[in-house]
């Protein structure tokens, strides 16, 4: 493709978002595609502004022709340059770029999109110096050692114990992500090694610079948004189940209170929801150890129709809204997966993915060449999950774009066949990708309350209904007087594709209603 007479993105340092914030579009020249949404150009991208365009063309107005055109004017005059070499006294030679050019608007994503920092260390980021520091010198250790085969010899190149080092590698903001073991020996995962490369020295002088200009840092910021404006919904938090407790964030709500770490928000949803749930251990008056951040109500330009967002979109918060065609039932997860070694005991703690079981190939402890194990549930993090798929709702086409989506814990259940809905979550790629197309999905965050019942399959008195046959039918079948609650919600919800809350509440009326019987809820064993 010819290029000649496109715009170059040199550097992150240009101000794009004060320059070109408001101006409505951008043309992506790599696909020639039109850009609406508030994506920037990455460095290296080509390409070009409305103000390229003869007649003030708006973005669905812009065709091949007029992209044709614009770069043929373009070529009859030189294009200038922003960019002024200054060396920012950093030692980072590569970066050779004047802090004075960023943006005075650069928040915690830009920064980690401007190192390309991984999602998941980003968090190392807000951690004390000393700690982080030590995650870093791990890495490098095991980057720089490529035959160490226990944690006592990690432990014997960085300043922290054995014990300490198995806690960070075991826990996913810390060093769960980074370091793996293959053929007994410790080796860096492709995270870990960006970690061992990245020059923190740089970045957190950066980040001196950021939170000067915010005033504090994203943990603070949570917690004095918590402390402000969600003091009531993080207070009554601890009259909750600890295993159950979600805080519901209203994206507006944070944009209102502070725009960055609403932005921040969009751009690193994994990484803001640790913090955020850390920065509720920080409020003076409340004693909880953090909680399950939800966030819905997401702005215009983050709501997309089922299968029309892109490859820049990974990683990112979106909002879809969707209509339920398949959903697979509630089954345990093991988010973290701990597996027990027959031959001396230790306990080897493994993240999973969406897909086959992860397991350990050697054991960090003993020096047992193939060592069996075994998988201990008490040990492993496990939660609900459930798995639907999406189409959109107003489609006519005979096979319409779908999009998988995973709903953990409390969303579970929330939604039945032919329901439509709002659905906020990060768009994600598959592990152990086996094609070149890659497989995407979505992990909920957040369902709208509001639209959760918007399509109800049957009504109040037909689900009555499916409760008193299965209840008839279960009292009959083991010939007792008294049956579980939680069989009848079962058997009635996925028979019939109900939400489990709504036979809950049906089983509610029917017992204050008394007409399951003069006994009442003494059918139900409860």
């Amino acid at each position: 493709m010819d290029r000649h007479g496109a715009r170059v993105r040199e550097t992150e340092y240009d101000g794009w978002g004060d320059k070109h914030g408001d101006d409505g579009y951008w043309v992506d020249l790599t696909d020639r595609t039109v850009v609406t949404d508030d994506t920037k150009p990455n460095v290296g991208t080509w390409y070009l502004l409305p103000e390229d365009f003869e007649g003030d063309l708006e973005a669905d107005e812009v065709d091949q022709e007029a992209i044709n055109a614009a770069l043929e004017r373009r070529r009859d005059y030189p294009v200038k340059s922003d960019l002024s070499l200054q060396s920012t006294g950093f030692g980072d030679r590569q970066r050779e770029l004047s802090l004075q050019q960023q943006d005075r608007d650069t928040t915690l994503s830009e920064v980690v999109e401007r190192h390309n920092i991984p999602e998941a260390i980003a968090p190392w980021l807000s951690k004390e110096a000393p700690t982080r520091e030590q995650l870093v010198a791990t890495c490098r250790a095991v980057n720089e050692h490529n035959d160490l085969s226990r944690q006592t010899e990690i432990a014997d190149h960085i300043d922290w114990t054995r014990s300490t080092l198995a806690t960070h590698l075991g826990k996913s903001d810390s060093l769960e992500k980074c370091i793996t073991k293959s053929d007994g020996t410790y080796e860096l995962t492709p995270v870990g090694k960006r970690a061992a490369e990245i020059k923190w020295k740089v970045v957190m002088e950066e980040m001196k610079w950021v939170i000067s200009m915010a005033g504090s840092t994203p943990l603070e910021s949570f917690a004095a948004f918590f402390e402000g404006p969600y003091h009531e919904e993080v207070k009554a938090l601890e009259d909750t189940n600890p295993d159950g407790r979600t805080l519901r964030i209203n994206w507006e709500d944070l944009d209102d209170y502070d725009p960055s770490l609403a932005d921040d928000f969009l751009e690193s949803p994994e990484s803001l929801r640790k913090i955020a749930s850390e920065g509720i251990r920080n409020v003076d008056d409340v004693d909880l150890l953090g909680a399950t951040i939800r966030i819905y109500n997401l702005p215009e330009h983050r709501q997309y129709r089922v299968g029309k967002y892109r490859t820049r979109q990974l990683g990112k918060l979106l909002s879809v809204r969707g209509k339920v065609i398949d959903r697979d039932g509630v089954q345990p997860y093991a988010e973290r997966a701990a597996f027990e070694c027959h031959v001396c005991g230790s306990l080897v703690r493994i993240p999973q993915s969406y897909g086959d079981m992860l397991k350990p190939s050697s054991c960090p402890e003993c020096d047992h060449g193939n060592p069996s194990f075994r998988f201990n549930r008490d040990q492993s993090v496990l939660v609900d999950l459930q798995k639907i798929v999406i189409v959109p709702p107003d489609s006519n086409l005979e096979e319409p774009p779908a999009t998988i989506a995973f709903l953990k814990d409390d969303l579970c259940d929330m939604v039945g066949s032919s329901d439509l809905m709002t659905l906020n979550g990060i768009y994600e790629t598959f592990d152990g990708q086996s094609e070149a197309t890659v497989s995407t999905y979505i992990e909920a965050l957040d369902l709208d309350i509001t639209e959760r019942t918007e399509i109800d399959t049957y009504g109040a008195s037909e689900i009555q209904e499916f409760v008193i046959e299965e209840l008839t039918e279960q009292i009959t079948t083991v010939d007792s007087f008294a049956v579980q609650r939680a069989d009848i919600v079962d058997a009635v919800a996925e028979q019939y594709s109900v939400r489990r809350e709504e036979v809950e509440n049906q089983i509610d009326a029917l017992i204050e209603a008394n007409e399951i019987g003069a006994e009442g809820s003494k059918l139900f064993d409860i």
